[in-house]
């Protein structure tokens, strides 16, 4: 299990446990739909458009202080813009599903505590 790292949120929210639950169930609710794609996009090897959803993903990952997702996710959104090492893509985008249903796990496991 990984758990999130929530320090940047709570310093923007002043410890707001509302404000850090909002953000926690909006990711859940936005940015595992869009792993999905991201898996579909490199399946069928639309790099470009893996690359943009990679893009998208960032900020919200980022936001949750875990390093190694937030690195596979900038590692592909290059990927795909650069359209260099594609043949990678694939093994990564699996990488990072194996971690972020881990990361699932901790953030409901904080939801629920």
């Amino acid at each position: 299990m990984i758990k999130p790292d929530l320090a940047y949120l709570e310093t923007i929210s002043g410890g707001d446990k509302s404000f850090i639950t909002s953000v926690l169930n909006l990711f859940l609710t936005n940015t595992y739909p869009e792993l999905a794609d991201l898996k579909q996009l490199a399946d069928t090897q639309q790099w470009k458009e893996m690359g943009s959803m990679a893009h998208k993903m960032k900020a919200p990952a980022q936001m949750l202080g875990v390093q190694s997702i937030s690195d596979l996710i900038i590692e592909l959104e290059k990927m795909g813009k650069e359209g260099e090492d594609t043949a990678q893509a694939i093994a990564k985008v699996n990488e990072l599903t194996k971690l972020m249903h881990e990361l699932r796990t901790g953030i409901e496991e904080y939801l629920n505590a």
